[in-house]
């Protein structure tokens, strides 16, 4: 029991005046461009509370909230399951663009490539998505026999590939911004619109946010609206077709989404 004690009294020691830990899952696109941008800014409340992030794929994201293994999640609310059980804060719907390196052949065209273009190098996805967008993909001549996709766990992993190769990848403006601002990554214009972003943070209804969750949630809502404007800035070309406003839970081409997100 006296071992026991003092091996209390040094977790606690090392705890500092941390009280609890506040667990963030979340999908690996909006990650880089919601999640991490919100939890730099929080370094205040770490004093408080130890901020765990889970970096994972939208639907082990929602699993970790049913089993109370997190807090908070960040993701993909299209196929959100269970839906009367959550709250969930739409966020913007981000314009979903291809991504190259500088120099690549394809930027070379003098055109907007197009889906066989896209065809003749690798396109690196996340695990959950190849599936989605081999059917897409699928349509153009040839491509049973060409498309095979490299497939990284998270977005960031997807786009430092694409940044050391002729690989191409996709994700939002904001998750591509520091491969962007530091020149290893461009946009591609592209012929064909990728589906939109259709993120939201998303909690258990049943178990109450406390002070710092709240202005975590606050802060991931201020990042998205800093990525946001960032993919604003951005040729509207590239962005043409892609649906605006909010996300939509258990839609992901909403033709009449909202332009501001209902209070929490």
């Amino acid at each position: 029991m006296a071992r026991l004690d003092a091996l209390a009294a040094t977790v606690e020691a090392l705890r500092g005046t941390q009280s609890r830990t506040l667990t963030i899952a979340s999908a690996s696109m909006p990650l880089d461009c919601v999640v991490v941008p919100a939890v730099a800014a929080s370094l205040d409340l770490a004093r408080e509370t130890r901020i765990q992030i889970i970096a994972t794929d939208f639907a082990e994201a929602f699993r970790l909230l049913e089993e109370r293994r997190a807090d908070l999640a960040v993701g993909e609310i299209t196929e959100l399951p269970s839906a009367g059980e959550f709250e969930v804060i739409p966020l913007r719907r981000h314009a979903v663009l291809t991504w190259v390196r500088p120099g690549h052949p394809l930027l070379a065209l003098g055109r907007p490539a197009r889906e066989a273009d896209l065809l003749r190098h690798p396109l690196c996805l996340g695990t959950r998505i190849a599936g989605r967008y081999a059917a897409l993909m699928g349509r153009a001549p040839g491509a049973a026999s060409s498309f095979h996709p490299m497939m990284g766990t998270t977005a960031h992993l997807n786009l430092a590939l694409a940044a050391q190769s002729d690989a191409c990848t996709l994700a939002p403006a904001g998750t591509a911004r520091l491969f962007h601002e530091t020149g290893r990554l461009v946009p591609l214009d592209y012929e064909t619109a990728w589906p939109a972003a259709n993120f939201g943070i998303v909690w258990l209804k049943r178990r109450r946010l406390d002070a710092v969750a709240r202005r975590i949630v606050e802060r991931m809502q201020a990042a998205d609206e800093a990525a946001f404007l960032y993919s604003q800035s951005l040729p509207a070309a590239l962005r043409a077709g892609q649906a605006e406003g909010y996300a939509v839970a258990g839609s992901r081409h909403a033709p009449a989404a909202p332009d501001a997100p209902p209070g929490p």
